[in-house]
């Protein structure tokens, strides 16, 4: 459950068993080459499907022609500490890909 505005009305999720797919610019990197989910059509797909991000979690992006497997990291502060931020998905080793499909 999950009081997002803070004003007690609370909304249920439930884990999803199927792979999350949502539109990313996949030239949008960080200096170690993770993809940033930051691009206004990303934030609308993750709004749509109501998705709760979190650390560790699989996401297959997309721009509408190539997709990338990749594993979700938290926004971090200069100590590496969570902070709020542009979340970072990290592409996965080619063997992790075939294992996942």
């Amino acid at each position: 459950m999950w009081d997002k505005a803070g004003d007690g009305q609370y909304h249920t999720y439930v884990p999803c068993e199927r792979m999350i797919r949502i539109f990313a610019d996949l030239t949008d990197r960080d200096e170690s080459g993770g993809i940033r989910l930051r691009h206004p059509q990303t934030m609308a797909d993750i709004e749509r499907q109501h998705l709760l991000l979190h650390h560790g979690a699989y996401v297959v992006l997309h721009d509408g022609h190539d997709e990338v497997y990749t594993c979700l990291n938290e926004p971090q502060d200069e100590n590496g500490e969570p902070a709020d931020g542009t979340w970072i998905a990290y592409p996965l080793d080619d063997s992790d890909v075939a294992r996942d499909r």
